[in-house]
C-alpha cells in the first residue's frame, strides 16, 4: 500500500530526491522556464498547490515579486519547514479539492509534480478553476510518458519475481503519473491546452546515487524492512552493471500544460 502521509511527514525523502535531481541532471533549468511560461507580472498574485517546502514561492519573493503569494500544501511538517524560511510569503496546510479561499482568488495557480499524488484529480481541477480570476492562468508540471523509464526497468526486470514488490511497481508506473492522462483531464475542466514536453536527463556515475533516490521512496510503501533490504542488495548488483565503466544518462522529460479560465 502507498502511504502518502508517511511519506511526505518529513522533507527529508523528498529532500533527497531533489537534491539528486538538482545535482545529476543534464538540460535547462525548470526554473528559468516555468518563469517564462508563467510571464509572471509583477503584481499579480500566485497560489503555488503542493508547495512543499515552498521553494518557488520563496524564491519569486527573494527575486522582487511584490503581488500576493500563497503556499499550500496539506504536510503540516512541510509548511513548518516553509515558514522558516520566509516570511513574507503565505503558508498554509490544506487540501487541494477543498482550496480554502473564496473565488475568485488568484491571476495564477501552479501544481508542480503534486496533482498525481491528490486521490480526485478531477476535483482539484474544478477547486482551481473556481479561485482563478477570469483569464487567470493555470501551470501544471508533471512526468512526461516515459519519464526515468531505464531505470525503473532495470528496478522492474530485477524485483518481479518478489511478490512484495507488485504493488509498488504498479503503481510507481501507472499512467496518472504520466502526461497524457493529465492533459485530458485538464482539457475536461478548463477546454484548451497548450502542452510542451523539456528534454532533461539524469546522469548517474556512481553506484551510491541511484540506489538513494531507490531508497527515498521507501517509507511511502507498506513494505517490510527485510525484504526491502534483500531488494536493494539486488539492485545494488543491477545498477553496478549500469554505471560500470560509463555513465548512466536517463531520460527524465518534464511536461509544462498550461491552460487559461475563461
Amino acid at each position: 500500500m502507498h502511504n502518502l502521509s508517511k511519506q511526505y511527514k518529513s522533507n527529508q525523502h523528498l529532500q533527497t530526491r531533489i537534491e539528486i535531481h538538482q545535482k545529476y541532471t543534464i538540460g535547462a533549468s525548470l526554473e528559468n522556464l516555468v518563469d517564462v511560461a508563467l510571464a509572471l507580472q509583477p503584481s499579480e498574485s500566485l497560489l503555488d498547490i503542493g508547495t512543499a517546502t515552498g521553494t518557488f514561492p520563496i524564491r519569486l519573493r527573494n527575486l522582487g515579486h511584490v503581488g500576493r503569494l500563497v503556499g499550500l500544501d496539506f504536510s503540516s511538517g512541510m509548511i513548518e519547514e516553509a515558514k522558516k524560511h520566509q516570511a513574507n510569503v503565505e503558508f498554509i496546510v490544506g487540501d487541494a479539492m477543498a482550496l480554502p479561499f473564496l473565488e475568485p482568488a488568484f491571476d495564477v495557480v501552479t501544481a508542480r509534480h503534486m496533482l498525481y499524488h491528490v486521490p480526485d484529480i478531477a476535483k482539484a481541477l474544478l477547486e482551481t478553476k473556481r479561485i482563478l480570476n477570469p483569464q487567470g492562468r493555470f501551470l501544471a508540471l508533471t512526468n512526461a510518458d516515459g519519464y526515468l523509464g531505464d531505470y525503473w526497468a532495470v528496478i522492474q526486470e530485477t524485483l518481479h519475481h518478489h511478490q512484495e514488490f507488485e504493488f509498488l511497481l504498479k503503481d510507481m508506473l501507472t499512467p496518472k503519473y504520466f502526461h497524457t492522462e493529465l492533459v485530458q483531464q485538464i482539457k475536461d475542466v478548463f477546454g484548451q491546452t497548450e502542452l510542451q514536453i523539456i528534454d532533461q536527463y539524469l546522469e548517474f556515475t556512481d553506484l551510491n546515487t541511484p540506489l538513494a533516490y531507490w531508497n527515498s521512496i521507501q517509507t511511502g510503501f507498506e513494505i517490510p524492512s527485510k525484504a526491502w533490504a534483500d531488494a536493494s542488495n539486488q539492485l545494488e548488483t543491477a545498477f553496478s552493471r549500469q554505471v560500470q565503466n560509463k555513465p548512466w544518462r536517463i531520460w527524465k522529460g518534464i511536461a509544462f500544460i498550461k491552460a487559461t479560465r475563461n
